[in-house]
């Protein structure tokens, strides 16, 4: 049985949690992987926002851009979300969620609100 695909574009921020890997084999085109954790928060009240869990998804690349990156880096990925239906090496069924990603950026993190000199900066 052939796995089946699908996919969705998303854009998804968050941490390297393994470096990069170049698992391209030589003479053949750039293949990048590594894995992100994204944080998923609710809203509680007016713009106020609690974490709820982590998410981590496999990202592969193959674009170079993806190696500039370290674990720990924080990035924001353009790509598609896939899913894999497959079976595992004992015969179980499985899905693999992955990122395709088609742009890497480094995230950069919103600028707080300022106040005026001697004052708290609210949080």
């Amino acid at each position: 049985m052939s796995p089946r695909f699908n996919s969705a574009t998303v854009i998804v921020s968050g941490n390297l949690v393994v470096d990069v890997k170049n698992i391209s084999g030589e003479g053949k085109l750039p293949c990048y992987v590594t894995r992100i954790a994204v944080d998923v928060s609710k809203k509680v009240s007016e713009g106020n926002f609690e974490k709820v869990r982590t998410d981590f998804f496999d990202v592969k690349s193959f674009d170079e851009s993806l190696a500039k990156f370290a674990k720990g880096a924080p990035v924001t990925i353009t790509g598609d979300l896939i899913t894999n239906q497959d079976k595992d090496k004992d015969g179980n069924p499985r899905v693999v969620v992955q990122v395709l990603a088609r742009t890497v950026e480094a995230y950069v993190f919103p600028a707080k609100a300022s106040a005026p000199a001697g004052e708290p900066v609210p949080a």
